[in-house]
């Protein structure tokens, strides 16, 4: 009864868990996303950002100034950059509802429409990007987000 009782004052003014966005959409976490996308999460298993918090040494990854890049959603529990860094956290575009081969054959661009208005990113914008890749990074050799960009995109399959 009592963590129940703080956990709604907390709620009550304003705390919210760093997993959930402000819409209340939640952060599912890679292995959602990868039992459908399973062609884009081999490629990304094979890019830096996804072992962008294994390159970390041990006292880093603790220290929030690289955590906030080095995971998604500044979490140690969500270590790398996944797919949500990008395309924003999947909790309500992730539903069958939306993400349905089936449906999505039949109708694409409803799909998609759906998925956005559930808080789909389709592409990242060069501000996304340099929430990290920035002067403040002590490894920043400057940042071409086209050029770049062109490494990362991947076609939705």
């Amino acid at each position: 009864m009592r963590k129940l009782t703080i956990f709604l004052i907390l709620l009550f003014f304003g705390f919210t868990p760093a997993y959930v966005k402000a819409d209340g959409a939640t952060y599912k976490g890679v292995k959602k996303c990868k039992t459908c996308h399973i062609k884009i999460y081999k490629t990304w298993k094979k890019t830096k950002h996804s072992k962008a918090f294994d390159q970390l040494k041990d006292a880093e990854k603790k220290d929030p100034k690289c955590i906030e890049c080095h995971t998604t959603n500044n979490d140690p529990n969500l270590p790398g950059i996944h797919c949500e860094v990008c395309h924003g956290p999947g909790s309500k575009f992730s539903s069958a509802k939306i993400m349905n081969k089936k449906k999505y054959k039949a109708n694409p661009e409803l799909q998609r429409k759906l998925a956005v208005e559930a808080g789909l990113i389709i592409a990242p914008d060069e501000h996304t990007c340099k929430k990290c890749h920035n002067e403040r990074s002590p490894h920043y050799k400057g940042f071409d987000f086209k050029k770049r960009y062109e490494e990362i995109k991947h076609k939705n399959k």
